[in-house]
């Protein structure tokens, strides 16, 4: 599975990547900056969607996590 089939199944999961979009597009910021925005804002909501914690089950391996774990990363460069 990948990203796109992930917001797909769980349309939350385009939402937060909208929000990690607009503040990269507004305001990037120095990279501890990124790292903050990321733990403090999103990762809060993001742990309710994949991984453990979510209630669809396509997405509740560790797979599913790291996946959708990594395209923030890359979306906020840290």
């Amino acid at each position: 599975m990948n990203f796109e089939e992930m917001k797909k199944i769980e349309p939350e999961l385009k939402k937060l990547e909208s929000e990690a979009i607009g503040y990269m597009n507004n305001s990037p910021g120095k990279h501890w900056e990124r790292t903050h925005f990321w733990y403090k804002e999103l990762k809060p909501k993001f742990i309710n969607l994949v991984g453990f914690s979510t209630r669809k089950p396509e997405l509740s391996s560790c797979e599913s996590y790291d996946i959708a774990y990594g395209a923030f990363t890359k979306i906020l460069k840290i």
